[in-house]
C-alpha cells in the first residue's frame, strides 16, 4: 500500500513538474528575428550585423545587395513577411538610382525623391499588416556635397515616414560614423577593436567617399561583401543598425 502510495505521489510531482516547464516554454520569448533590407552600406555591414545579431541570441535573414533601391526588394519583402515572418524589419538605402526599376528617375529630382517615400511607404505597410515593427535607418554624409545633400533629403523624408506611422521608428545610423554630425575619414579607435589608423585612429570610410572598406577592396560572398582589411565603419554602421533592433520585445512562443 505504501509502495502505491509513493508512486502517485511521484507521478503526481512529475505532472507538476512537466506542467510548470510548458508553462516557463510559452512564457518564453521567442528569439529575436530580424530582416535587413539595404545596399551597398548594409551589404558591406552585414557580416559584422550578422554575427553580433547571432551571438545576441537573434535569428537573421540579410536582404541587402550593392546598388538596390527600395523598389527592388518590395517583391523579396511580400514573401518573406509569409516564409520567414520577422519580429523586425531594418531598411536602410542611401538612394541608389542604378537598377530598372529606378530607371527614369534621375537623381534629387522631385520625382525621384517621390518615389523612393512612395516606395518605403509600400514596404512599410506591408511590414505593418503584418504586424511587424519597422526600423528606418539614415545613411552617412559622403565625402561629396551633390550626394550628402540627397542623403540629408533621403533621410528627412524616412524620419517623416517614420512619424507618420505608428510601428516605426527612423534611427540616425549614419552618425557613427561621423565626427558631430560631419563626414570623417578617420575617429578614434573604439575600446577592444583593432587599430589599425595613425594616431590610435581608425578609417572609417572607402577612397571613394561612400563606402566603409579603407582600401575599396571588397568580394562579394554570398550575402557579405567582404573588406580585405578591418572595417571599424562597416562594424560601427552595422553595430548602429542592431541596437535598436535587439531592444524590440519578441513575442511569446506558442504551442
Amino acid at each position: 500500500m505504501r509502495s502505491r502510495v509513493v508512486t502517485v505521489i511521484a507521478l503526481a510531482l512529475c505532472v507538476a513538474a512537466a506542467t510548470g516547464i510548458i508553462a516557463y516554454l510559452h512564457r518564453r520569448p521567442a528569439p529575436v528575428r530580424i530582416a535587413l533590407y539595404g545596399d551597398s552600406l548594409s551589404m558591406q555591414s552585414a557580416e559584422d550585423f550578422d554575427y553580433m545579431a547571432t551571438v545576441a541570441g537573434a535569428q537573421v535573414l540579410l536582404g541587402a545587395h550593392n546598388g538596390l533601391a527600395v523598389c527592388d526588394v518590395l517583391p523579396r519583402i511580400a514573401q518573406d513577411v509569409s516564409s520567414w515572418n520577422p519580429t523586425v524589419a531594418v531598411m536602410q538605402f542611401s538612394g541608389d538610382n542604378f537598377t530598372p526599376c529606378m530607371a527614369g528617375y534621375a537623381l534629387g529630382t522631385p520625382a525621384y525623391y517621390a518615389k523612393y517615400r512612395a516606395d518605403a511607404q509600400e514596404a512599410i505597410d506591408i511590414f505593418v499588416q503584418h504586424h511587424i515593427r519597422v526600423l528606418i535607418m539614415g545613411a552617412p554624409l559622403d565625402a561629396w556635397s551633390t550626394l550628402s545633400a540627397n542623403i540629408v533629403y533621403l533621410n528627412t523624408i524616412y524620419a517623416e515616414l517614420a512619424a507618420a506611422n505608428p510601428g516605426v521608428t527612423y534611427t540616425d545610423a549614419g552618425q557613427a560614423v561621423m565626427a558631430d554630425g560631419h563626414f570623417t575619414w578617420r575617429l578614434p579607435c573604439l575600446p577592444r577593436e583593432p587599430c589599425t589608423g595613425p594616431s590610435e585612429t581608425n578609417v572609417m570610410r572607402s577612397p571613394d567617399g561612400v563606402h566603409f572598406c579603407p582600401t575599396g577592396n571588397t568580394r562579394v560572398d554570398g550575402p557579405y561583401d567582404l573588406c580585405d582589411v578591418y572595417s571599424s565603419g562597416a562594424f560601427r554602421f552595422a553595430s548602429a543598425m542592431l541596437r535598436p533592433a535587439l531592444s524590440i520585445e519578441s513575442p511569446s512562443t506558442r504551442g
